[in-house]
């Protein structure tokens, strides 16, 4: 089968859908941070090839606005990506990334403009 990831936000007595499917392929290790205002943003891994690539969304409000690829190289493999939010609305999104054989934790903020 296809996994295809969905995102639902829990309002006090039920789960409310956030839009459709943020991805119809194969998603895995997805991630999920929210800042005081309450915008949503996600992180997960999708194969192509053998390679992980870290792919990154934010929700509008009313759909999810893709945010593509997040490795530092697309051609590398990456994986188990957590992403976080601070008071301030920064998001970091760290990951593992094979650099030379040798898999090193990745770092990035994400300046992500109010919406």
């Amino acid at each position: 089968g296809q996994d295809t990831l969905y995102a639902a936000r829990w309002d006090g007595q039920r789960w409310q859908a956030m839009g459709g499917p943020v991805s119809a392929a194969f998603a895995a290790a997805p991630t999920l941070s929210t800042d005081p205002a309450g915008h949503a943003v996600l992180a997960w891994v999708e194969e192509r090839g053998g390679r992980g690539q870290v792919h990154l969304a934010r929700w509008t409000g009313r759909h999810w606005q893709t945010l593509g690829v997040q490795n530092r190289d697309p051609r590398r493999d990456a994986r188990s990506p957590s992403v976080t939010t601070d008071d301030a609305g920064r998001t970091t999104l760290a990951r593992r990334e094979d650099v030379s054989g040798i898999y090193q934790i990745q770092l990035r903020q994400i300046e992500l403009r109010q919406f």
